[in-house]
């Protein structure tokens, strides 16, 4: 059962990744510096800090990489502003299937808020989402949980009766670590046995996507209840060493003999037994 649905951005609802890798192969162009591809796929998914730390541990400390990253976001800005930015087939429609059946829709994106909003906004997109959640909003990076379980909190679902959609490694890992179920959609990223292990199907579109979630069961809620995720249990979970365990339980929770249990009271009831 499904409460919610939370999308990464880049990757899933635009077709921006390929966008970024081009305009940073511009740069390595002009500047002379090599394999920028293979750099920018280790940041596929990361945040700003992240992806920083990702060129200045292969190219030297010394690499002028704010200067360069400055040109870059010229580049792409000048092919992507204004509502050129291509979107991905099938996400509107998909959009509004979730809304049809009375889904929450949120975002979680390692793209800076400022950025995230504007695009949205220029492709038409921003009104869809109850919850928005962005890389200069959390502490840690993809593939570490923090964006997603703050979206679930914000979205007073919890981890265990939400989806992601995301196209990265690190995206899928982040759901995954959160409690999610998770759907790849590919992008850049070819998938492999651990994306394989760690998400509920792969699929080529959001229109797949849309067409799987239709013949599935996962909006079907045996009693209609919102089971809602206390503060307690988020930020035990994100504190704590033991929160994949604590996730795994709390399913069978929820789910016992087919029927949802209170959230509220299991959450509690798991959080004493693992974190005292």
């Amino acid at each position: 059962m499904i409460k919610a649905v939370v999308f990464d951005m880049d990757g899933v609802i635009f077709d921006s990744e390929a966008l970024v890798m081009e305009t940073w192969e511009a740069v390595a162009e002009k500047h002379g510096f090599y394999n920028v591809e293979a750099v920018c796929r280790k940041c596929l998914g990361t945040n700003a800090e992240a992806t920083r730390q990702i060129f200045l541990e292969y190219y030297g400390e010394d690499f002028p990489y704010d200067a360069y990253k400055k040109e870059m976001s010229e580049l792409f800005h000048q092919s992507a502003a204004g509502g050129k930015l291509k979107k991905k087939p099938g996400v509107r429609e998909l959009m509004e299937y979730l809304k049809e059946k009375n889904v929450r829709i949120g975002l979680a994106s390692s793209t800076r808020k400022e950025v995230v909003c504007r695009e949205l906004e220029e492709g038409g997109l921003l009104e869809y989402f109850d919850v928005i959640v962005c890389g200069d909003m959390v502490n840690r990076s993809k593939p570490e949980p923090d964006i997603y379980l703050e979206a679930c909190r914000l979205l007073q679902i919890a981890p265990a009766l939400a989806c992601a959609i995301e196209d990265s490694y690190n995206g899928i890992r982040a759901a995954s670590r959160a409690g999610m179920k998770a759907i790849m959609v590919p992008d850049l990223a070819e998938p492999t046995e651990e994306m394989e292990e760690l998400t509920e199907c792969i699929l080529p579109s959001l229109s797949d996507v849309k067409e799987f979630l239709k013949k599935s069961d996962w909006f079907i809620t045996p009693n209609g209840d919102l089971v809602v995720m206390s503060i307690e249990a988020y930020e035990a979970m994100v504190e704590n060493a033991a929160m994949d365990t604590a996730i795994s339980e709390a399913e069978a929770e929820y789910e016992r003999d087919g029927q949802l249990h209170d959230a509220r009271e299991a959450l509690a009831s798991l959080r004493r037994k693992h974190f005292g």
